[in-house]
């Protein structure tokens, strides 16, 4: 749905990895969603 690696995401979900904004962005549009409610974050 998004071109990005089903492992990718699995790392990502696990905090082995940080996405970038552009990977965030991408994931956003595939899950239509807001960026922000991809980050988990006490500044929203």
């Amino acid at each position: 749905m998004t071109g990005i690696p089903k492992s990718t995401i699995n790392r990502i979900k696990n905090g082995e990895v940080s996405p970038s904004a552009d990977t965030l962005e991408i994931l956003a549009k595939g899950l239509k969603v807001k960026i922000y409610d991809l980050i988990d974050s006490p500044y929203k």
